[in-house]
């Protein structure tokens, strides 16, 4: 094992989206992106709606999600005003707007006080599928107070996902995040009273300090709460793109076998307390939604992880916030000042995007059915063309262990799903024609 994490733990995107954000252009505006969502529509109205919160009152060290400091609450409020206008832009120009599912990401999104919380649901609600509508976010659990989840519990919402990373105190104090396991129960304890019922856990191996007896103590911890599903990162150290990690000691950095054994330790763990690995990163209860979508090869992935379902159709409001269908991708600017001047403005802040080609478009739904159901259909490569060089690449990964042949398709193996990233790589197109290299995170 140890010579394919040599070869194979290189520099690569993680194909949340492809082509990977760094090669998507300027070239997409209001109007073009506006025309891809109308063409989709056709199809379908129903858009799953994501709404990003920048805010947060204190800087984690890890962190590499875009994030403004501060505790002034009414920043919060003036946001929202502007996350209400982005939204009245796409109803004005798509009326039969349906939201199937919303997900609040941040930042820390109850950094918003409850009732401008409620504000914007309230503003948003009417436009909620009517018997089959999902709220999900995510929540710090140092700021999460009764009153957001009761006012999330009114508006439909089961699921919730809280921030952990590790339990350990000297862990939590490398990275600045302090949160007692205690206060972590408590947020479980009330959300559950209040009939939450997908409760997601994020945890983060590789983290500066982390060992393996400690590791096993957060999911010992993690298990005695027992969350429906556990998202399990690995720890991407890019000071040079995140300047705030140089923070962090370097000499409490983990890299090679010290690293990739933390994350062997947890898998083991996960699994024997009840977990199962799903594509890549997450795990979740044995036959559990997740589980069963997974053996039904139904599991479905985008921009906030893996879902039973999703639309073809995802909105993101909001600074920095991804908006994509099958036809294309926009990401909104991140400033907040340029975010801000263009809803005043009355236009979308479209900051990048990219238009899909045919092309994109089947290596796209190649590349997401490995990443979800861990298979690479004979007949998707065929429509390809003849392209000799994915055929050798797929030769080599038979050798090397991480693909098996079956009728009409390669399944990932075990030690292939370590690898999904450098598998996926070899229907990339883009990479590597410019030369990003530390924008992208190693593959372990």
């Amino acid at each position: 094992m140890s010579k394919l994490f040599e070869k194979y733990n290189i520099n690569v995107p993680r194909y949340t989206s492809y082509p990977a954000m760094p090669y998507w252009n300027n070239d997409m505006g209001q109007g073009k992106w506006l025309k891809f969502l109308k063409k989709g529509f056709v199809s379908s109205n129903e858009v799953d709606l994501y709404i990003h919160i920048p805010y947060c009152q204190k800087l984690c060290w890890y962190c590499g999600c875009n994030r403004v400091i501060t505790k002034n609450k009414d920043k919060g409020a003036e946001y929202v005003d502007l996350i209400i206008k982005e939204f009245q832009i796409y109803t004005q120009n798509l009326p039969n707007l349906v939201i199937r599912s919303l997900h609040f990401g941040g930042g820390t999104p109850n950094f918003l006080e409850p009732k401008t919380l409620e504000m914007l649901l309230s503003k948003i609600s009417p436009w909620f599928h009517k018997e089959q509508f999902e709220g999900a976010i995510e929540v710090d659990p140092r700021t999460s107070r009764i009153e957001h989840l009761e006012v999330l519990a009114k508006y439909g919402f089961k699921k919730l996902s809280l921030g952990i990373q590790d339990f350990d105190l000297g862990v939590q104090k490398a990275i600045n995040r302090v949160q007692p396991f205690e206060l972590v129960k408590k947020v479980v304890q009330a959300s559950r009273e209040l009939g939450f019922e997908q409760i997601n856990f994020d945890l983060i191996w590789g983290l500066p300090k982390q060992t393996k007896e400690t590791v096993r103590e957060t999911i010992r911890l993690t298990s005695e709460l027992y969350p429906d599903q556990i998202s399990y990162y690995s720890y991407a150290h890019l000071p040079q793109k995140f300047k705030h990690q140089n923070l962090i000691k370097e000499s409490d950095i983990l890299t090679g076998k010290n690293k990739r054994d933390l994350y062997e330790v947890g898998k083991i763990d996960l699994e024997s307390s009840g977990y199962v690995e799903i594509g890549m990163d997450h795990y979740a209860k044995i036959n559990g939604p997740l589980h069963l979508a997974l053996k039904e090869r139904k599991l479905k992935r985008n921009f906030m992880g893996y879902a039973p379902k999703k639309s073809a159709t995802l909105i993101g409001l909001g600074a920095s916030s991804i908006s994509s269908n099958e036809f294309g991708f926009i990401q909104n600017q991140k400033d907040l000042k340029d975010y801000r001047q263009s809803i005043e403005r009355g236009i979308l802040p479209v900051e990048k995007g990219h238009a899909n080609s045919s092309q994109d478009i089947l290596r796209n739904d190649l590349i997401q059915n490995l990443m979800c159901n861990l298979v690479l259909a004979e007949t998707d490569i065929e429509r390809l063309g003849e392209l000799d060089d994915i055929k050798n690449k797929i030769e080599e990964f038979e050798k090397d262990g991480l693909l098996i042949k079956g009728s009409g398709q390669w399944t990932a193996t075990d030690s292939g799903r370590r690898f999904l990233r450098c598998i996926a790589l070899a229907f990339d197109e883009y990479f590597p024609s410019v030369k990003f290299g530390s924008m992208f995170s190693q593959s372990v």
